[in-house]
C-alpha cells in the first residue's frame, strides 16, 4: 500500500513540476485545464489514500479478532482443568478473556436498577 500511494505522489507532484515549468507559456484556457487535471489528480489520490486505510483497518480488525478468538478458545480449554474466575490480559485495552458466568450480576443489577426507578408523571 505504500509503494502504491508512493507511486501516485511521485506522480502528482512530477505532473505538478511539469504544469509549473509550462505556466509562463500557457494561454489562460491552458492554465484552467491544469488546473482542473490537478484537482482530479489530486481527488483521485486523496480517495485512494482513504480506500487503502479503510482497507488496512479492516484487515487489521480482523486479524485481530482473530488471535484475539484464538488466545479465548486457548484460555477456555486451559481453564477446564485451573478453575480461574477471570482471565484477564495485561496489554492496552485490558481484554477479559474468559469470565464464569457464575460471577455475572448483571440480572441482580437490572433488577436493583428498575426497583429504584420512579416514573415521572
Amino acid at each position: 500500500m505504500s509503494t502504491e500511494l508512493g507511486g501516485l505522489k511521485k506522480n502528482y507532484m512530477g505532473r505538478i513540476q511539469q504544469l509549473q515549468a509550462k505556466a509562463p507559456t500557457m494561454s489562460q484556457q491552458e492554465g484552467e485545464a491544469a488546473q482542473a487535471e490537478i484537482n482530479q489528480m489530486q481527488m483521485t489520490l486523496q480517495q485512494r489514500e482513504a480506500q487503502l486505510t479503510q482497507n488496512l483497518q479492516e484487515k487489521q480488525f480482523k486479524k485481530m479478532k482473530e488471535i484475539n478468538d484464538k488466545i479465548a478458545e486457548f484460555l477456555k480449554s486451559y481453564n477446564s482443568s485451573k478453575k480461574f474466575a477471570y482471565i484477564i490480559s495485561r496489554s492496552p485495552g485490558d481484554f477479559v478473556y474468559f469470565a464464569d458466568s457464575t460471577y455475572n450480576i448483571t440480572d441482580d443489577v437490572i433488577k436493583g436498577l428498575n426497583a429504584t426507578y420512579k416514573p415521572q408523571q
